[in-house]
């Protein structure tokens, strides 16, 4: 006899690429568990608004919660639900969400890796947030600090952009160079770049500029934008697996899981480093020109003639990570260029950056971006196709 299908309410603005990606997540996990749900949304399938979820007979509630009524509505009624929105932490419900911090962490170690004495943040309001507690937290550990400006997503229509414009621009100039330059939004990002082109500061030489969320903004900014991934495809499949054990009578954990897989997409804003050792510029310079061909440590050790412990000590001080660390980034850097740019299947574009094999890309990739090289692909698809519906 078949199971009967689950019923389960999705409450996701269909408008937000990243909350597409965590339906994506959520259809993930119920391919893999096999065990499909009849979802109810807002556009109501079987003509059932959500707002009329008092009258709904029923399993589950996932997505993003910020109504509070509909969240005492919820517990009220005894509905397993997990919520994924951290502006509705404070509602009593379940809750899978962004590490926030970790990406601050991520963010900071990406710098790190390349080379930076010099740090700034970006901050979208004025009060300390998670994301730049982790990036601050990290660079404390390193023994450097950083520099703080505040700039608001939203602009006042009261003031004209020049404000803001000229705002930036005054922070900017006396900043030491290069900098490595993090905000926390995608907005805020391509802003940064339009006030470093006004004031003719070289963007990644002298500002390297680091955005968040990886919207689709970040292919179409001049130059192209770096920007942490949210990795929402995976909150959504850890929601969903959690939403199903509430379901089948699980206790609700207490406190907010919190899914740490976050990932750097490397595009031209960030595409340098700030090495001062001449030896080791040499050494990273033909890494990144020989990664891909492929090459090793050994390698390395044999060209340069350097022992393999120098070397490696050298890789650590500087750009805190490992000669190995450095020649997979590279290879994975290329593996997106060529995923993003042509058609080619994912075997070859393994063998064309150096892996042996389409499971060895694959686990390096995932290691690196927090998804396959299939899925990121088809993650590029989908933002395409939205940008020609806009």
């Amino acid at each position: 006899m078949e199971t009967p299908k689950r019923r389960v309410a999705l409450l996701l603005d269909f408008e937000s690429f990243w909350e597409r990606d965590y339906l994506e997540g959520v259809e993930r996990y119920l391919r893999k568990a096999g065990r499909p749900w009849r979802i109810y949304t807002e556009q109501g399938d079987v003509g059932l608004p959500i707002s009329g979820l008092h009258r709904w007979r029923g399993d589950g509630v996932i997505g993003f919660l910020r109504d509070r009524k509909l969240a005492q509505f919820i517990q009220r009624a005894g509905i397993p639900a997990v919520n994924s929105s951290w502006e509705g932490l404070q509602l009593g419900l379940t809750c899978v969400v962004p590490d926030r911090h970790g990406q601050g962490v991520v963010a900071a170690e990406y710098f790190l890796r390349r080379g930076f004495r010099h740090y700034a943040w970006v901050r979208h309001r004025r009060t300390f947030t998670p994301m730049e507690q982790g990036f601050g937290d990290r660079l404390r550990q390193e023994g450097l600090d950083y520099t703080i400006v505040y700039h608001p997503l939203r602009l006042s229509q009261s003031r004209p952009w020049r404000y803001y414009h000229s705002k930036l621009t005054d922070w900017l100039r006396p900043l030491p160079k290069p900098l490595a330059l993090a905000c926390v939004s995608d907005i805020q990002a391509a802003r940064i770049l339009t006030a470093c082109a006004a004031e003719g500061i070289r963007v990644p030489e002298e500002v390297a500029v680091l955005g968040r969320g990886d919207d689709i903004i970040c292919r179409y900014t001049n130059p192209p934008m770096s920007s942490v991934n949210r990795n929402y495809d995976g909150v959504g499949s850890t929601a969903a697996e959690l939403l199903e054990a509430l379901m089948s009578g699980q206790e609700a954990p207490t406190e907010p899981i919190l899914v740490t897989d976050t990932s750097i997409v490397e595009r031209q804003s960030t595409n340098t480093m700030a090495i001062e050792d001449p030896r080791l510029a040499g050494i990273v310079d033909y890494v990144a020109e020989h990664a891909c061909d492929p090459i090793t440590v050994k390698d390395l050790v044999v060209r340069f003639g350097v022992n393999r412990r120098t070397l490696q000590r050298l890789f650590l001080r500087n750009l805190h990570c490992s000669p190995n660390s450095e020649i997979a980034r590279v290879r994975i850097g290329r593996a997106r260029r060529l995923l993003t740019e042509t058609d080619l299947p994912v075997g070859k574009v393994a063998k064309a950056c150096g892996f042996s094999g389409t499971v060895s890309l694959s686990i390096a990739f995932r290691r690196e971006a927090g998804l396959s090289p299939g899925r990121f692909r088809k993650r590029l698809v989908g933002q395409e196709r939205e940008a020609e519906v806009s």
